[in-house]
């Protein structure tokens, strides 16, 4: 039987971290991707100016 995740009855915590996990992560590996992209570029240093 599959236990479900309910947000309106008993602690928060941790059924909130389960379901923000994922969406963390997935926003952590992005700027990670974001971020590697600019030292790949020919010219990283001029294209802030």
């Amino acid at each position: 039987m599959e236990r479900r995740i309910d947000f309106t009855n008993g602690k928060i915590v941790f059924p909130l971290l389960k379901f923000a996990g994922p969406v963390l992560l997935a926003l952590f590996l992005q700027a990670m991707y974001g971020n590697d992209n600019n030292f790949r570029t020919k010219d990283w240093r001029e294209k802030g100016r």
